[in-house]
């Protein structure tokens, strides 16, 4: 996330709003490192709130609804 708004933020350094505007490239590739941040961000929630590890998974592995 770091890397992706770094990279972003050289993009957009040395342009003002109107070129930035004007410069259909530039916008794409921030709106590109946007989209990763955005994408990260959903993953460290996802393992925030749905943890998996060995813990969790181990007990129920081999078992089966009607072997229960």
């Amino acid at each position: 996330m770091l890397e992706a708004s770094r990279t972003a933020q050289e993009y957009v350094s040395g342009i003002d709003k109107a070129e930035f505007l004007n410069t259909r490239m530039v916008q794409q590739a921030v709106i590109l490192n946007l989209i990763i941040i955005g994408e990260a961000a959903v993953q460290i929630e996802m393992k925030r709130n749905f943890p998996t590890s060995r813990e969790t998974i181990l007990p129920y592995r081999g078992k089966t609804a009607w072997h229960a």
